[in-house]
């Protein structure tokens, strides 16, 4: 029974004094603007680990699982030289970034590193946007976790220069706040085959993050991988790659890569990649996978990766296969999925919706889907809505890749706003694009634009040889039998169904 003589509260809480109130109220006030200023501070904060990953790795046998402690950070770069489980602990972290506590404040007003920071290796190959070179200064610098950038001014609120000896300017009093320095480009390397990393989250770091370096057989599952200079994840040169239920993001150049490997990407959430300008023309964006033996990139969630999404590129002499099912992909500069230099390609399934908006050059390149210089290309049940464009097929001009065969649009649901729904274009001379023995086209397409059904509007909607306002022109010009309008209320449905 409640027992009426213990008082529901301490007495000397009742006379709380106005000054402790006024007192308690404003350390409320300040932990929730820490904690709207620096909101990786709780995570920043963690203790470095007590033991050494890498002396745990080179103590195990082949084929352990080697665990580790939970909630704690190891700062050091990872050799895997036998095959084994490498399974994070709860809440552990990898960081190629390193504590600095030394300042001192110049007669400026900025405060200053005591150390320099050593000059971290730039790769002659890294290619910039035009007119910057931010790709070529891996440097990073953190508060509480919070990126700063690095400017070649006076340093403001978020951002730190280096001075003519390397050492770091911070117009903020860094004094006892946890600022980290990121020295080391690589968080984990690979020496041995059959390796699985599972259950860490992996940041900062000035060259790549996770590198396989040509091992076979590695397995990449449910990490939070991010902020490497170039790219988060690199899975290369070999079969049985496979990235499963990761969190990949803000890799300055890519989230993912892979070259000359059999690979699987399936179920990772890969957004907000190509943040430190690299250029899109030669590789940036949320993956690209060259010279792909067999690709299955399935059910990942891809959003916010500067200009491209899903990105192949590159055919693989002899067998190559290539599948792209179920994935969602949006909010794309130019493309969500970009297959160029492909051959046997599955596309089938996805959700494909606001790319290609911001793209500021021909307008004919920003679109939902863009095949370029492929053959044995099936675009299949995909759902595109809102994209600048919808599917683009180019007959490019790629050296001996000249050609575009047996490609088929069927299918598909392709909303627009604006824009091409479907477009063919030949950009070679002498191309084959719009040839009968190509077997080029497609059937039961569904578009929609705003208006009545029917309603034709103004402008180009889509293209064969030809451009064509009409639907019923372009089916009759060949690549399109069978295909119509959705209604207003069915095109409602397909966005509500899919939740586009």
């Amino acid at each position: 029974m409640f027992n009426s003589s213990i008082p529901a509260y301490p007495r000397s809480l009742k006379r709380a004094s106005p000054r402790l109130v006024l007192s308690c109220a404003i350390g409320v006030i300040a932990a929730v603007v820490l904690a709207l200023a620096y909101p990786d501070r709780a995570e920043a904060l963690k203790p470095d680990c007590k033991v050494s990953l890498q002396k745990k790795v080179n103590a195990a046998s082949p084929g352990d699982v080697v665990n580790t402690p939970d909630r704690c950070i190891f700062r050091e770069k990872v050799t895997i030289n036998k095959p084994i489980t490498l399974r994070g602990g709860r809440g552990t972290e990898i960081r190629g970034s390193e504590l600095w506590k030394r300042w001192r404040r110049t007669s400026s007003g900025l405060w200053r590193s005591e150390k320099s920071y050593p000059r971290q290796r730039v790769e002659s190959r890294w290619r910039c946007k035009s007119g910057t070179n931010s790709c070529r200064k891996p440097e990073q610098v953190y508060i509480y976790g919070r990126k700063l950038d690095l400017t070649n001014d006076r340093p403001e609120a978020g951002e730190f220069a280096l001075d003519g000896q390397r050492r770091i300017l911070l117009a903020n009093n860094p004094r006892n706040k946890t600022v980290e320095v990121t020295l080391r480009n690589r968080w984990i390397f690979g020496g041995a085959p059959r390796v699985t990393i599972k259950g860490f989250t992996m940041r900062h770091s000035t060259g790549a993050g996770i590198k396989n370096d040509r091992k076979n057989y590695w397995q990449v599952r449910n990490n939070n991988l991010s902020y490497a200079h170039t790219v988060n994840l690199a899975l290369s040169k070999g079969p049985g790659m496979v990235a499963a239920g990761n969190r990949i993001h803000h890799g300055g150049q890519l989230g993912f890569a892979s070259n000359e490997a059999s690979v699987i990407l399936a179920n990772n959430r890969i957004v907000y990649n190509s943040i430190k300008g690299f250029d899109p023309g030669w590789e940036a964006g949320a993956m690209k996978i060259s010279q792909a033996r067999y690709a299955r990139i399935v059910r990942n969630n891809v959003h916010h990766n500067g200009h491209f999404g899903i990105w192949t590129d590159v055919i693989q002499e002899g067998r190559q296969r290539v599948r792209i099912v179920g994935n969602r992909v949006h909010h794309h500069a130019r493309q969500g999925i970009r297959v160029e230099i492909t051959k046997n390609v599955l596309i089938r399934g996805n959700k494909v919706y606001n790319n290609g908006l911001r793209y500021g050059g021909d307008p004919n390149a920003g679109s939902g889907i863009g095949l370029s210089a492929s053959y044995n290309v099936r675009a299949i049940g995909n759902v595109l809505a809102r994209n600048r464009n919808g599917i683009v097929v180019v007959n490019a001009d790629r050296g001996s890749y000249d050609h575009v065969n047996n490609v088929r649009l069927n299918r598909n649901t392709v909303i627009q706003r604006d824009g091409k729904a479907a477009a063919w274009f030949k950009a070679v001379r002498g191309g084959n694009i719009y040839r009968k023995s190509a077997n080029n086209g497609g059937y039961r397409n569904r578009y929609w634009y705003p208006g009545r059904r029917g309603s034709e509007g103004d402008g180009v909607r889509y293209k064969w040889s030809d451009g064509y306002q009409k639907l019923a022109k372009y089916k009759r010009s060949g690549p399109d039998s069978g295909s119509y309008y959705l209604t207003n209320s069915a095109k409602r449905a397909v966005l509500k169904n899919h939740k586009m």
